[in-house]
């Protein structure tokens, strides 16, 4: 009886274990998808200024 008992809290950790690492895995992903969604959005939030930077050092040289 004892070595069944060892047996069921072997599937029990094995399926702990594996719950823990498909967590994991998921959460990773969703911080992977976060940041490549923040550098995304860091870009397209800082083009147009440095457009019109530029733009307004072309317009200074042409007025020089």
């Amino acid at each position: 009886m004892a070595h069944l008992l060892l047996i069921g809290q072997s599937e029990r950790c094995k399926r702990i274990a594996f719950a823990l690492i498909v967590w994991l895995q998921m959460f990773i992903a969703v911080i992977w998808f976060l940041v490549i969604l923040g550098v995304v959005h860091s870009l397209h939030a800082y083009r147009p200024r440095i457009r019109s930077y530029i733009f307004f050092i072309f317009m200074q040289n042409e007025i020089m």
